[in-house]
């Protein structure tokens, strides 16, 4: 999975775009697909399929029903690279990475024969550009609110998700390696680029961006689970309407009243 939360205000690709003819593009009704001559057109035709599906499952899913569809002009981009090396070379990305968003400029990016981004990767990244787009771009989302949704989005579409939380969650916030709350709440991308050493102990197989992915799920999964799916889109509506995060979610968590609290309730829903 990327990490997708970014402040580039200018796409790389675009910037090649607008210099090279070797672009083709593709359209669907939801999308502007670019790639170069020679790319797989079963892999073009996977790719436009998929993002035309997940984009109805993810809506209808977090209930983000729009006045302002991405259609005609409105559509959004993805650019695929002609290859691995050339993705990396030209997006900057980390070597696992086989896609990652912008949401800001509603843009894909990943490369030909990149199947992996049909392995959750491709509906990671459109949760980042629905979740963005519907808040608002001027508006900031906590970091692991951010990457929460779209990992419980990504492995809800794999239907992995029960498993995640069973084999994964559970063990990990079990354990004594497991990031606690209040850090978890306030860690930011920086914090994500930081090399971080593998910690010792029952899950020590878990990186620290690993627990970081990992418990943002868990705790979007226990507010969708033990609170009703309009807590999550009234909390979104409110960030939206530039309320303050903190006010927002106290506004419709109220019965969480305060950190510690959520905290053992948290622990205490994964104990079972």
């Amino acid at each position: 999975m990327a990490i997708t939360v970014s402040t580039v205000v200018t796409s790389p690709a675009r910037l090649l775009l607008g210099k090279s003819k070797e672009w083709q593009e593709k359209r669907s009704y939801h999308f502007f697909i670019y790639y170069y001559a020679g790319c797989s057109q079963s892999f073009l035709g996977r790719l436009t399929e998929a993002s035309e599906s997940y984009y109805r499952t993810i809506t209808q899913q977090l209930h983000f029903y729009r006045h302002d569809p991405w259609v005609w002009e409105k559509r959004a981009k993805i650019y695929v690279y002609r290859n691995k090396e050339e993705y990396l070379e030209k997006t900057k990305q980390p070597s696992w990475s086989a896609g990652y968003a912008i949401p800001v400029k509603k843009e894909i990016y990943t490369y030909a024969g990149s199947f992996g981004i049909f392995k959750g990767v491709l509906a990671h990244e459109m949760t980042h550009l629905i979740l963005h787009e519907y808040i608002g771009f001027g508006h900031t989302i906590p970091l692991w609110l951010d990457e929460g949704v779209a990992m419980y989005i990504q492995y809800k579409t794999m239907g992995l998700l029960e498993r995640i939380v069973a084999e994964c969650i559970k063990p990990l916030l079990h354990s004594k390696d497991y990031i606690p709350l209040e850090e978890l709440l306030s860690i930011a991308i920086s914090d994500l680029d930081k090399k971080q050493p593998l910690p010792t102990g029952e899950s020590s197989h878990y990186s620290y961006v690993d627990k970081f992915y990992l418990e943002s799920l868990s705790v979007v999964y226990f507010l969708l689970k033990q609170y009703s799916n309009y807590n999550f889109v009234n909390l979104c509506r409110d960030l939206r309407d530039g309320r303050e995060f903190s006010s927002a979610f106290s506004r419709h968590y109220y019965t969480i009243r305060n950190l510690h609290y959520f905290e053992k309730r948290w622990k205490e829903f994964y104990s079972s």
